[in-house]
């Protein structure tokens, strides 16, 4: 794994899912919220 690829991405480009996925892990990495449950249900 010495040769990873990294790719920037417009956020529109990618299924909604993986968007959701990044705010609740913001969510959680930011202490805004405290469980996984909280974060989803704040990003919905």
């Amino acid at each position: 794994m010495a040769d990873s690829e990294f790719f920037l991405v417009k956020s529109d480009m990618l299924p909604e899912v993986f968007v959701k996925v990044m705010a609740v892990k913001r969510l959680l990495s930011s202490g805004k919220a405290d469980s996984v449950n909280e974060a989803v249900q704040k990003v919905g």
